[in-house]
């Protein structure tokens, strides 16, 4: 589903939500989520959302950060000096919004 530059992915309530997380969160982080064609959004049915959300989770939980050299390094840095500002904005815009 493409909207316009943003990007969503719509889990429906006969996914398996492990798989639908596993596979909506590469496409969200992948290149630490600066893609163009990353997922921006993720809606998911009612009737797998706490399920969905629990391996969400989990998986981001598990993520090694760091040097991208590093094989274990799961997320590398953001791609410029402003880009974390950006990201904090964007955290918290999300939050004040029900994040």
């Amino acid at each position: 589903m493409e909207l316009g530059g943003k990007d969503c992915a719509y889990i429906a309530k006969d996914a398996d939500p492990k798989a639908a997380a596993e596979g909506a969160l590469d496409g969200a982080l992948y290149n630490a989520g600066q893609s163009c064609c990353a997922i921006e959004r993720i809606y998911v049915q009612e009737e797998v959302y706490d399920d969905f959300l629990h391996h969400a989770e989990q998986i981001v939980k598990s993520y090694v950060l760091g040097d991208p050299l590093v094989e274990t390094t799961n997320m590398g840095p953001l791609t410029d000096l402003n880009a974390p500002s950006t990201l904090s904005d964007r955290v918290t815009a999300a939050c004040e919004n029900g994040a």
